[in-house]
């Protein structure tokens, strides 16, 4: 079956291996549903730019090295610029801002729970969990 060949293709991936390869087909993902043409739009300077090397970056308005749980939710990333991205950290309110707006109070509200709930009971990946993240984001 299909989950088997899934399993066997990744089984000499270590953990720290499947998440760097979970997050480059992620944020490949987030920039492509983010991208118009050969444009992007930052949220943090509020300008379209040209995408041109690393310049067009997948955005976490939660950290994934603070809030690792939510690394790969949809609703925490989004396209931006580099400078924005690391020099400013999405200059704090006005990315929080934008994304609270674009997603709306419920959605936001869910990746607020999502963190209370996992800094309380703590988290750890599982390579099924990376492997499915891999496959779903891949294409």
């Amino acid at each position: 079956n299909m989950e088997a060949k899934l399993i066997l293709k990744y089984k000499n991936k270590t953990i720290s291996q499947l998440l760097k390869l979970a997050t480059k087909h992620f944020n490949a993902f987030i920039r492509n549903r983010d991208r118009q043409g050969d444009y992007f739009y930052c949220p943090t300077c509020k300008k379209t730019k040209r995408i041109e090397g690393t310049m067009y970056q997948a955005c976490h308005l939660f950290p994934a090295g603070h809030y690792p749980w939510i690394r790969f939710n949809e609703d925490n990333l989004f396209g931006g610029c580099l400078s924005c991205n690391y020099f400013k950290h999405g200059a704090g309110h006005e990315y929080a801002d934008w994304v609270r707006n674009k997603i709306g109070e419920q959605r936001y509200l869910k990746l607020k729970r999502l963190n209370d709930y996992h800094k309380q009971h703590g988290f750890k990946w599982d390579r099924f969990a990376l492997i499915e993240i891999i496959t779903k984001y891949k294409s």
